[in-house]
């Protein structure tokens, strides 16, 4: 087996003698001369080693490695590197041959780069030009939708101004008194105990004529019914005739007459009693005299107190109060409160006008400053009423 390796070697080293011409001259010249030096003991084996080296450089150096390289590839039937892997691999000894062909082949990889990454840029470009122009389209459609909604919004506050959606209706106050409780819109309307208002222009007649309208703004203390312990009820009443007193009305009140909303909007049609609603500004701007109904009674489904901070955090309330003090100001606006007795009834009823200091403060606690605005050359006053959750926006023409 060995010497079977032998010979083997042996003529793979004739194949290579023959084909790579400089192992035959270094080995001849170079290695066989040191090795006899070496042998007679006139140089060390250092000296031998370093002298074995620098040999296979020169002879390297002279016949050019990347010659050499090509040779030794051919002979083991490979082919020879390209430019590229010349200039990858044997920089060195590409520059000395010729410096410009690896600086001309870089030129060409550094353009090509450049090439793709002008198209990859481009093609970035184009994309973010794309979605920017349909972002713009998408903010130009909801700017328009958003401006066609205000105008709706605007153009319908405007008209609620003007018109009534559903005709006013008043109780006369002495039979208001007399019912003895809050009584429910149908039972007054099928008894014939309502005076119905068709228009703004009849209201203001009304009014002219001498009639005064009393707003009661209040909360509801349960769930199904306005006032179940008609304790509510018996503070309107003392509040109308505590009215009549301090402006020297006729004791009949036959000239007064009461809005309350479970006895003025209509309860049982839906739809109609949403056009009530709809009216709701008109109603309490309309009136002559605006009265917060709050005393301290005991909610019956809740098993809280309502009082008048409970009415204040009611929407509505605040609403109803922004929009009778929008016309007429704070100066027919009354407050009606009382504290519950020892044996739980209400108590003494307190009526004092709402502008006076703390009071009117508790008043605007809730309501946000009007916020002016223009659209299509008319001005609007813009309302918001604070929730815990939600906010009530109301539009009005701006004086």
């Amino acid at each position: 087996m060995f010497a079977y390796d032998i010979r083997y070697l042996l003529k793979l080293y004739i194949v290579l003698s023959y084909t790579y011409q400089a192992l035959a001259k270094y080995t001849r010249d170079t290695v066989g001369d040191l090795m006899g030096k070496y042998i007679a003991n006139n140089i060390t084996l250092d000296e031998l080693s370093a002298q074995v080296t620098d040999g296979w450089n020169k002879i390297t150096e002279d016949e050019g490695k990347l010659n050499q390289l090509d040779i030794y590839r051919s002979a083991l039937g490979l082919d020879s590197l390209t430019t590229v892997e010349l200039c990858r691999l044997h920089r060195e000894e590409m520059d000395k041959i010729d410096p410009s062909v690896c600086k001309e082949d870089e030129n060409n990889t550094t353009l090509i780069i450049i090439i793709l990454a002008s198209i990859v840029g481009g093609g970035i470009l184009i994309l973010i030009g794309y979605i920017s122009y349909k972002r713009y389209k998408s903010y130009q459609a909801i700017k328009k939708a958003h401006e066609q909604q205000m105008e709706a919004t605007l153009n319908e506050a405007t008209k609620a101004l003007q018109t009534l959606d559903y005709p006013l209706h008043l109780v006369r106050a002495d039979e208001f008194i007399k019912e003895g409780k809050l009584m429910r819109h149908e039972v007054l309307r099928n008894t014939h105990k309502l005076t119905v208002v068709d228009s703004l222009s009849d209201v203001d007649a009304f009014i002219a004529a001498g009639k005064q309208v009393v707003f009661f703004s209040h909360q509801w203390t349960a769930f199904k019914s306005p006032d179940p312990t008609d304790g509510q009820y018996h503070t309107m009443c003392s509040s109308v005739k505590e009215l009549a007193k301090r402006n020297g009305w006729d004791e009949s009140l036959k000239d007064v007459f009461v809005w309350v909303d479970y006895s003025c909007i209509p309860q049982a049609n839906a739809s109609v009693q949403n056009l009530a609603i709809r009216s709701l500004a008109v109603y309490a701007s309309s009136a002559t005299y605006f009265v917060i109904n709050a005393p301290d009674v005991a909610h019956a489904d809740l098993n809280n107190k309502c009082d008048l901070d409970t009415y204040q955090r009611r929407m509505w309330c605040r609403a109803e109060q922004v929009c009778h003090s929008m016309r007429n100001g704070t100066a027919g606006m009354f407050l009606a409160v009382s504290h519950k007795s020892e044996d739980g009834s209400v108590g003494d009823i307190e009526f004092s006008p709402v502008k006076s200091g703390k009071l009117f403060v508790l008043f605007q606690r809730y309501v946000r400053s009007p916020l002016k605005i223009t659209y299509t050359n008319k001005s609007y006053r813009l309302f918001s009423f604070q929730t815990s959750s939600s906010n009530l926006y109301m539009c009005s023409m701006a004086s």
